[in-house]
């Protein structure tokens, strides 16, 4: 998987 797409799920986790 690339670092990008772990980003976006984190950033997407911290912003819920």
């Amino acid at each position: 998987m690339s670092r990008v797409f772990i980003v976006e799920m984190l950033n997407s986790t911290t912003f819920c």
